[in-house]
């Protein structure tokens, strides 16, 4: 797991910190990375599993999983008026990275993959993704969305019903794809 997600850019420190909190192992019988999400007691709920193979596009969430308790880092030190939201895990950890590379402390910061967006056809209503609607009902002080979503038609639009979403909200929406 180390080896793949450095060749994909990650920071060894940040890889560690993740393995540390058990947010992040490789599975034993296929090396699979593993990224996992918890409850509030600390009770997995959450597991996507990413192939480590190169040739491979292996990818998806464990059975049983709840997108609700989806992969997060939360140092204990961070800022807990923002979350910064992101498509999946490895983008967190490599916006971590990039935070890092500017020479700024990634653990002031909190990150939370919503484990993919969509919007549900023949529904005219948006729903927050399930991640994010867990995250704000367990921290009710957030005050900043930092909306990192991928930079496609997909996740414009889902920046764009999330803000809508929580316009009438003392939530503040920043937009913030990547480039």
């Amino acid at each position: 797991v180390i080896e793949y997600l450095q060749k994909r850019g990650i920071d060894k420190e940040i890889i560690e910190y993740c393995i540390y909190n058990k947010t992040l192992y490789e599975e034993k019988k296929y090396h699979n990375a593993v990224f996992a999400g918890y409850d509030d007691s600390r009770k997995m709920k959450y597991a996507f599993l990413r192939s480590t193979y190169l040739n491979s596009t292996f990818m998806g969430e464990v059975g049983g999983s709840d997108k609700r308790y989806s992969f997060s880092i939360v140092p204990k030190d961070s800022k807990k008026e923002g979350i910064a939201i992101f498509e999946s895990a490895i983008d967190a950890m490599s916006y971590a990275t990039m935070l890092k590379m500017g020479n700024k402390d990634w653990k002031q910061c909190r990150y939370l993959s919503l484990g993919g967006v969509y919007k549900e056809k023949n529904n005219d209503c948006y729903k927050l993704p399930l991640a994010l609607e867990e995250y704000l009902k367990s921290n009710p002080d957030t005050k900043l969305v930092l909306m990192c979503l991928d930079n496609d038609n997909i996740g414009k639009n889902a920046m764009e019903e999330i803000a809508v979403t929580l316009h009438n909200t003392a939530i503040r929406c920043i937009f913030n794809p990547p480039n």
